[in-house]
């Protein structure tokens, strides 16, 4: 299933089928998860050990482990950015190489924005006409410029949807392993109790790591 595909079969579900799933959050478009079926039984194997917070209210820590399962589905991490200023965090993912072996295309692509202005986590994906012919590919500079999530959000067919809410700040943590594989750590910051008390949580997941960007990985 590619990443669109994906994120139009989670749309779809009614609440009693995200209920079904484990995955009920307060509104769809505001407060939701996207999860991929394949990635069903990995989160109830490796969620317990990916995950970590202090304490989150249920519908926060269902949003934690619904970014989980999206990044676990993935087929390999590109590239990250920490956040500065008014620049939000951002990762870049290949989500499934279906196209051209060894290719990144657009609609292949998955980016996660954090925007501290709006305060939102949002997943930019390639909506294509034509789902049988590969998109555009996309070269190895676009993919790892400083400003390539803000770009690739305005580029005409880009679609952001919004998975989480409220979220004060995000940090990124990206270690190496053996093997090409790179393990990848994004923390998610809300409001809580009190201003030096916020609500954390983590999500944790080790993916192949893009050797050469835009050609091929390990």
């Amino acid at each position: 299933m590619g990443v669109t595909a994906l994120m139009k079969w989670w749309m779809s579900l009614s609440r009693a089928e995200m209920l079904s799933l484990g995955l009920t959050a307060a509104g769809v478009t505001t407060a939701g998860a996207i999860i991929a079926p394949r990635a069903l039984v990995a989160m109830q194997a490796t969620a317990p050990a990916a995950i970590t917070h202090n304490g989150l209210s249920e519908v926060r820590l269902e949003i934690l482990h619904g970014l989980h399962a999206l990044l676990a589905s993935c087929d390999a991490l590109i590239t990250v950015r920490e956040g500065r200023g008014s620049r939000g965090a951002a990762v870049t993912l290949w989500h499934s190489d279906d196209r051209e072996r060894g290719v990144v295309n657009e609609d292949e692509l998955l980016v996660l924005l954090h925007s501290p202005l709006l305060r939102t986590l949002t997943a930019y994906t390639s909506d294509l006409e034509d789902e049988d012919a590969p998109g555009p590919s996309l070269s190895a500079d676009a993919l790892v410029d400083e400003s390539m999530p803000e770009n690739w959000r305005l580029r005409p067919g880009v679609r952001g949807r919004v998975i989480a809410t409220d979220i004060t700040a995000v940090a990124i943590e990206r270690g190496r392993e053996a093997g090409g594989m790179a393990t990848l750590t994004l923390v998610l910051h809300w409001d809580g109790p009190t201003p030096d008390e916020p609500d954390v949580g983590a999500a944790t997941v080790s993916l192949p790591a893009v050797h050469r960007a835009g050609s091929t990985r390990h």
